[in-house]
């Protein structure tokens, strides 16, 4: 009786989640808490990965434009960490 009742709870619950938590809360097994003992533990390892990953992120490369000679721009992508000279 309890199991189908926390089933229906779920049921219920599951379209409000934040997508991140889907896989965790379907992964969950069902005890004396409705997604688990260790749920609180999981969603912090989940969150730290999450956090990691956007560290881990190559940064888009910075796009500088110059004036030359005849006025006109130049556009010119920084692909080292350092800023690029200017023209003269």
């Amino acid at each position: 009786m309890h199991h189908t009742i926390s089933l229906h709870r779920r049921f219920l619950i599951g379209p409000r989640l934040n997508p991140a938590l889907k896989k965790i809360v379907e992964e969950s097994k069902i005890d004396s808490l409705l997604y688990g003992e260790d749920f609180p533990e999981r969603l912090k390892n989940q969150q730290e990965i999450q956090r990691s990953s956007k560290q881990l992120k190559i940064a888009k490369p910075k796009v500088f434009y110059f004036l030359n000679e005849s006025s006109r721009r130049i556009r010119m992508q920084d692909t080292s960490l350092s800023r690029p000279k200017e023209v003269t």
